[in-house]
């Protein structure tokens, strides 16, 4: 296997822990709304994360790291919580299917933020995969969708935008900073930004929910640092 397919095998990977992670929290969307559902994922993250950042790394963090990666937290704060939204109004099949659009919005966003361009077939590529999540997503809902249908599709689209916003991010200090670090950053302050709306508008998770959160946590922090060792 040549160097340049491990990393493309890690992104692989990284996609079906996602799949995964969308699974897992789908199921906690029958008991949880859209803030808690995105603050306990991010809350279980960075203990992940934390330890491994304990256990391994433990770099010391530039101002310039932590300004940058505010930054991205930001967006990952946005994509996440609406994401999770749209998982609890949208089927399933419904959701990742508009999720698959944020990888074909990354060769745009990197060449505006990184004047990286994209060859011809990647353009082409990324048209046909707009076409088919879009006919996948024409169809109009069935009669028993939920009321709130409408509002999360609008949420799984701007999930996508900012998510590949944050992913171009990612690619530009994923080298520097290497994925423990990244993936640290990227789970705690979404859980700094989330922990106020959720703890005020819902109540703590039971203990029957505090394993599927765990999963979570540990989907989302293989993800991320999967994620940017490739992009690194």
């Amino acid at each position: 296997m040549t160097s340049s397919a491990f990393p493309a095998l890690a992104v692989f990977v990284a996609g079906a822990l996602g799949a995964t992670l969308d699974a897992t929290s789908k199921h906690l969307g029958a008991v949880h709304g859209a803030w808690m559902l995105a603050f306990g994922r991010y809350f279980a993250g960075t203990l992940v994360s934390g330890a491994i950042y304990i256990l391994t790394d433990r770099r010391r963090m530039t101002m310039q790291t932590l300004r940058f990666h505010a930054i991205r937290g930001v967006l990952v704060t946005i994509s996440g919580a609406t994401f999770f939204y749209a998982l609890t109004v949208l089927p399933l099949v419904e959701a990742i299917t508009i999720g698959f659009l944020a990888p074909l919005i990354v060769p745009f966003t990197a060449f505006v933020l990184l004047r990286e361009r994209p060859s011809a077939s990647r353009l082409i590529a990324a048209a046909v995969g707009f076409v088919g999540v879009l006919l996948a997503v024409a169809a109009p809902p069935s009669a028993d969708a939920p009321p709130d249908h409408v509002k999360g599709l609008v949420s799984a689209f701007v999930a996508v935008f900012t998510y590949a916003l944050s992913l171009t991010l990612l690619r530009m200090r994923a080298g520097e900073d290497g994925p423990v670090v990244t993936t640290l950053l990227a789970n705690v302050i979404p859980a700094l930004l989330l922990a106020t709306p959720a703890l005020l508008t819902e109540p703590v998770p039971g203990p029957a929910s505090l394993p599927f959160f765990a999963v979570a946590g540990v989907l989302g922090a293989g993800l991320w640092m999967l994620m940017a060792w490739a992009y690194a």
